[in-house]
């Protein structure tokens, strides 16, 4: 009785395991920007996926140290153009003493904006 008994408990166990498998979903929908002005803008032909976190850390871990070092590079770029740039802005005072104020502020923070935006880059 005992061993008809473990027969049964062991098969219970083990339908209630082959059953415990996960759920196969499946996910659809479409992708769309929505401009500042309410216009929605509908991206045909884009495929997304679901991906595991695991996988997405295993190759953030592997790109990490790519894109640190083009951080440092562009942080590089960067030093190197403020200093030019503020190179370029002693010699001019020199060369313009005469120039007003505000001419010299405005052109000041304009070639200053375009060194500023060596800031921000895209790593891919």
């Amino acid at each position: 009785m005992k061993i008809v008994m473990k027969n049964i408990l062991t098969l219970l166990l083990l339908v209630g395991f082959l059953g415990c498998k996960p759920k196969e979903t499946h996910l659809s929908g479409q992708i769309f920007i929505v401009t500042r002005g309410a216009e929605n803008i509908k991206l045909g032909l884009v495929e997304v996926q679901l991906i595991e976190k695991a996988q997405v850390l295993g190759f953030l871990q592997k790109k990490q140290a790519v894109i640190e070092s083009e951080i440092v590079s562009r942080q590089l770029e960067y030093t190197a153009a403020k200093a030019n740039f503020d190179y370029a802005d002693m010699q001019a005072r020199r060369e313009k003493p005469l120039l007003e104020l505000s001419e010299y502020k405005q052109e000041k923070e304009t070639k200053l904006s375009k060194v500023e935006s060596l800031r921000y880059f895209s790593c891919y």
